[in-house]
């Protein structure tokens, strides 16, 4: 149904605008069908006319760009994110090594770690508002998991990581197909719900990377494809611009797919010379 539209002239310090007004509550309808505001609406058309065609997309809590008219990366937000990928491969050249399996393998770790943390963002906004009260959240939960995590490996040393990456894909794909939207309580309690939910692939996560990087012996290297990776991960996010927030919990996953096939080869092609173990933290 059409938007309800009008002229509304200056008031006091109130600037002129345009006022369009829209619900799914039939009272409103009914309101705005009275005589009154009917001839009120009537004395005061809108400035412009009103075409519905090449009307924007509507926004929603998965595709929230208000103010952008088709599923599209704008061109000024794809330009940044080409140039601040090719400024990152510049400044870590000397360190990347692309025909090395574990460089990607540190790469594809990375962009699937800044995708998860800005999804937490995200979609906590929903639910605690876009606010620092998000950013609190969302950050302390992200360090408290990665702080256990890094406790946990540096206690157990854990040979075989693919136990990890399969419960790490399946909770990616469990957040991206569970109906938060639909539990019946109200929005701090799902906003805490979901914290944990979206913790327990952060914890997966952080257990992989603390493991993968303790038994690289190349640091430097390992940061160099992981900061690049990380870079990557945050510009794909400019991806919900065509297929909204919550389709990044699937690109996530295939990131993180993609790393435990790098481990699984990178395991295969290691010779015993390369396989060095750095001493475990507080030894």
């Amino acid at each position: 149904r059409p938007a309800i539209v009008f002229y509304a002239p200056p008031l006091g310090s109130m600037t002129q605008a345009t006022v369009f007004m829209t619900s799914t509550d039939a009272e409103l309808w009914a309101r705005a069908a009275q005589p009154e505001l009917a001839a009120i609406l009537a004395r005061h058309p809108p400035s412009f006319p009103l075409e519905l065609s090449g009307a924007p997309t509507p926004a929603t809590d998965d595709w929230p760009y208000v103010y952008h008219r088709s599923h599209s990366i704008p061109r000024t937000y794809l330009t940044v994110s080409l140039l601040l990928l090719g400024m990152t491969l510049f400044l870590v050249r000397g360190v990347l090594e692309p025909r090395q399996v574990s460089t990607w393998h540190f790469f594809f770790l990375g962009a699937g770690f800044l995708l998860l943390e800005t999804q937490l963002v995200s979609r906590l906004a929903l639910y605690f508002g876009t606010t620092w009260l998000v950013n609190c959240v969302a950050l302390t939960a992200i360090l408290l998991v990665l702080v256990a995590a890094n406790i946990y490996v540096t206690r157990s040393e854990p040979e075989n990581l693919g136990p990890y990456y399969v419960p790490l894909v399946v909770f990616l794909l469990i957040n991206y197909f569970f109906p938060w939207h639909r539990l019946p309580y109200d929005a701090r309690t799902v906003g805490v719900l979901l914290s944990v939910a979206y913790s327990i692939p952060v914890f997966f996560a952080g257990i992989i990377f603390a493991e993968v990087f303790r038994r690289f012996p190349q640091k430097s290297h390992a940061f160099g494809a992981n900061i690049v990776g990380a870079v990557a991960g945050g510009l794909a996010q400019n991806a919900s611009f065509i297929v909204g927030m919550k389709a990044l919990l699937l690109i996530a996953a295939l990131f993180y797919a993609s790393a435990g096939l790098c481990g699984l080869l990178g395991a295969r092609q290691r010779r015993p010379e390369e396989v060095l173990v750095s001493p475990r933290i507080g030894s």
